[in-house]
């Protein structure tokens, strides 16, 4: 090749490189657009925000409000561990006829000799879990979905008659469609799901009760109405007292430090679900929330608390995300 048509090829691509780079500038330097957005406040966090814990946060509100009560009655727990007796009414109505094969002090655990079941109860915290094998034995798809109210009756009958909690509601908050994906459930349609998840939460006063994991009750049933999962945050039993406690006003609560809030429970979508990295959540917006109560396995009373629905980014995608803040002054 002549040697100046390649000296003036050799220009003509620095020129070119060098208006690519001066554009490049101009446009960083260019004042932003200026687009109408919700104004959000910011929760005051501790200078530790990098510190992995998940007690760390920092706290944006899109909200203006929260109706709170200026006070509230304390209400009292009542049979606070759940007795040998009541387990084994539990045991028995899962098919569970011979004893566990696991006993200690506080945790038992049993298993179906064909294995295609098993149920632990922790006593120290008060969770029940049951749990069809479906890794062994895999449910068939039905296509026809068992009505809803149906499963929400099964449950409270459930909840009301074997597991000695008569004298409590439930509310039921979610209805979400899953797969299973080898061990996992993962998030599904409609029409495409073979599991039907209900959570629930306890009320009392008109007052939704949460546990330290969310929400106390959740279950999994196939698509025919078929009981496939349970979590039960076995809750004693209430009484409410004439005792009152003050209650921290909205500006209070939005005024507290990001360190005191605490996650009880995030979702996500399928990615998510399948995701196997445990991430820390350090940013939510508070998007909306109610009063209720807390109820912690080692308290002889509810603490009054404010639940707050929130949205997070992780890798794996957008989560919703519950914290709970105890507001009692």
């Amino acid at each position: 090749m002549n040697k100046k048509i390649l000296t003036n090829i050799i220009v003509i691509i620095l020129l070119i490189v060098s208006i690519v780079f001066v554009l490049n500038l101009a446009r960083k330097n260019e004042a932003p657009v200026s687009n109408e957005t919700l104004m959000i406040t910011t929760t005051p966090i501790p200078t530790s925000i990098l510190n992995t814990e998940n007690n760390f946060l920092s706290v944006s509100w899109l909200i203006n409000s929260l109706d709170l009560p200026k006070q509230i009655k304390v209400v009292k727990k009542e049979d606070g561990q759940i007795s040998d007796d009541l387990i084994e009414k539990i045991a028995q109505y899962f098919g569970f006829g011979d004893p566990p094969a696991v006993k200690d002090s506080n945790f038992i655990m049993y298993k179906a000799k064909d294995l295609k079941s098993s149920m632990d109860i922790n006593k120290e915290t008060n969770v029940i879990k049951y749990n069809k094998n479906l890794l062994l034995f895999p449910i068939e798809k039905n296509e026809t979905i068992i009505n809803t109210e149906e499963i929400k009756n099964k449950l409270s009958e459930l909840i009301k008659s074997v597991f000695g909690l008569n004298q409590i509601n439930l509310r039921f908050d979610e209805i979400n469609y899953q797969e299973i994906y080898g061990p996992r459930y993962i998030s599904s349609n409609e029409s495409q799901a073979t599991i039907i998840e209900i959570r629930a939460v306890y009320m009392v006063n008109n007052y939704p009760i949460y546990s330290q994991n969310g929400y106390p009750v959740m279950a999994k049933f196939t698509r025919d109405g078929t009981l496939v999962n349970l979590i039960v945050n076995w809750p004693g039993k209430f009484s409410t007292t004439e005792i009152t406690k003050n209650i921290k006003s909205f500006d209070e609560i939005k005024n507290t430090k990001g360190s005191e809030f605490k996650i009880i429970s995030v979702d996500g979508d399928k990615y998510f679900d399948m995701s196997s990295e445990d991430e820390v959540i350090k940013k939510t917006e508070i998007t909306g929330g109610y009063f209720g109560f807390l109820n912690l396995p080692q308290n002889s009373e509810l603490k009054p608390s404010v639940f707050l629905n929130g949205n997070s980014s992780l890798k794996a995608g957008p989560v919703s995300v519950i914290l709970s803040l105890s507001v009692s002054k």
